[in-house]
């Protein structure tokens, strides 16, 4: 579950990592109010869960308390990146002498935590890669061992910030990262101030979505998430798959994220427009299935499903199972396109034809068909 900005920098208030001061406005009375706290120059910063908000004029930087006020009301009724602005975090205006970039995660592949840092901060670390690979430095942790200290000097040395400072700073971010379940902790940028003073002025924090659930003492954030999404979303969080409403009239059915936009892109470079991104995730069951298509198929811009599985932990069989109970139970006058390929794709092409579903191995084949609607 993504944070957003202010609940992150609780966090990182929490566990003694330094920020900037800030206030938290809701609404416009309570933004008059921050301007008092943090009066300008200051900085305006939409609250949404959404990348690239700096480049979708989610971050203002104000001088006057008039342009405070008339920024802050724009703001509100901004939309960034389709996502509504529901509230502005105000911060004060920092005198930066250097930017970096610092993140903790886990590596999958390694099963270790990796520790990424970067003398340039402020841009997205893919950008970083891509122009500057040099500058990045990553360094694994050991989950059940104390980071030695020769590992933090590296990092501090790529900085350029003194070893007891980075200490902290890691100590810190490894202690937020364990006890409260993290995918992502990052610090993008990390600021040196003309005062010598190191600050975590813009963060991102993803927690594991398992955890959230489960933990009485994150509730709080889970439910207060649960109010902001719309019936569909909310549906989708249950059960446990993703969905992603879009412009088009197609709506693309995949087993994980990676084969869903491949899948969507697929759709869109034969000519058709993906209506729907939705990932039914690993080892779906037939009634996470039955959900996921009951939802699909009740969209009235929706005129058309493509489905894309490929069978490995996720059972062909379950999938079609849950397509065939859909199919059997309600009156669904849509196309529906299957491709299946894996574990008990067999099976899962005999079920399916049993209520009239051809089943495709070929995807190209498929994905034409879908976009020509049969």
């Amino acid at each position: 579950m993504y944070l957003y900005e202010y609940e992150a920098l609780e966090l990182l208030r929490k566990y003694n990592i330094p920020v900037e001061k800030s206030c938290l406005a809701r609404n416009l009375k309570e933004l008059k109010e921050c301007s008092r706290i943090i009066p300008p120059p200051n900085v305006l910063k939409a609250q949404v869960l959404t990348g690239m908000r700096g480049k979708a004029g989610g971050i203002i930087f104000t001088e006057t308390l008039e342009d405070f006020e008339k920024s802050g009301k724009a703001l509100f009724q901004k939309r960034i990146n389709n996502s509504k602005v529901n509230a502005i975090l105000v911060s004060e205006r920092v005198d930066i002498r250097r930017e970096m970039y610092i993140a903790l995660t886990y590596d999958r592949t390694l099963r270790k935590f990796t520790l990424i840092s970067s003398p340039l901060g402020g841009m997205d670390i893919e950008e970083i890669a891509i122009k500057n690979p040099k500058y990045i430095l990553k360094v694994s942790l050991e989950p059940l061992i104390e980071t030695p200290d020769f590992v933090i000097r590296a990092v501090a040395k790529h900085l350029d910030i003194p070893f007891q400072e980075m200490k902290k700073l890691v100590e810190a971010m490894y202690n937020l990262f364990i006890e409260n379940k993290c995918e992502l902790v990052e610090i993008n940028p990390l600021v040196l101030t003309s005062s010598g003073e190191i600050l975590a002025i813009d963060r991102k924090i993803v927690l594991d979505d398992v955890y959230v659930r489960i933990n009485p003492s994150l509730r709080n954030l889970l439910e207060k998430r649960l109010r902001e999404m719309g019936e569909s979303e909310r549906i989708a969080f249950e059960y446990g798959f993703s969905y992603v409403r879009l412009e088009g009239n197609i709506a693309v059915i995949g087993n994980g994220a990676g084969l869903t936009m491949a899948s969507m892109d697929l759709v869109h470079l034969y000519g058709g427009k993906p209506g729907i991104f939705l990932d039914l995730g690993g080892g779906a069951s037939s009634q996470r299935v039955e959900k996921a298509l009951s939802l699909v198929l009740q969209d009235p811009q929706i005129d058309r499903v493509f489905i894309n599985i490929l069978g490995g932990i996720t059972r062909c069989d379950e999938v079609a199972t849950g397509i065939a109970n859909v199919l059997k139970n309600a009156s669904n006058k849509k196309k529906l396109f299957v491709r299946l390929l894996g574990n008990n794709e067999e099976l899962g092409r005999k079920i399916l034809s049993e209520v009239g579903i051809p089943v495709f191995t070929d995807l190209k084949e498929a994905v034409k068909k879908a976009v020509k609607g049969g």
